[in-house]
């Protein structure tokens, strides 16, 4: 029994997209290509193949890993080494993901005590002060032609600017 593109698609929930990739690069070439149309079949023999492929997909092994494991094992148990040392590799990263984590977690216990230590040190007071003159002035212009707008400021506040009293 030969399967169209679309109909092996569903079959093992790999994309058209992917088979035709696949396809290209020698990892599930189909049963048969249709030299006229171009149309791919797949057929019953095809469907371990795909299988083993989405497998491998899942444990986030390479189309290059994958490739190599289709080409040179006929049965899952052949794979033993290759699952062997993906599973070295993710142990390896769990242990780096948990090293960072924990790094990540003394970093926030750290700033945490820190900010509570900086909120104790600093006591919040209310103070009255003197009632101040206080002039302002707006203007648009370039940074340069700020000092004619303290020009017209201090003529305006006239013997009134920079006194304390």
């Amino acid at each position: 029994m030969k399967f169209s593109i679309g109909e092996f698609s569903k079959i093992t929930s790999l994309s058209i997209k992917s088979l035709r990739l696949y396809h290209e690069k020698g990892i599930l070439a189909p049963a048969e290509v249709d030299e006229f149309t171009g149309y791919r079949y797949y057929n019953e023999a095809d469907y371990d193949k795909a299988r083993t492929i989405n497998i491998l997909k899942h444990y986030e092994f390479t189309l290059a890993e994958i490739k190599e494991i289709i080409n040179e094992f006929d049965e899952e148990s052949e794979m033993l080494e290759q699952l062997h040392a993906k599973l070295g590799e993710f142990q390896n990263k769990i242990k780096h993901y948990k090293e960072i984590s924990h790094s990540i977690e003394s970093i926030i216990k750290h700033e945490k005590e820190n900010k509570m230590k900086t909120e104790e040190q600093f006591d919040i007071e209310e103070k009255e002060v003197e009632t101040l003159l206080i002039a302002g002035y707006r203007m648009r212009g370039k940074y340069e032609e700020v000092g004619e707008g303290f020009k017209i400021l201090g003529k305006a506040m006239g013997r009134h600017i920079n006194v304390r009293q």
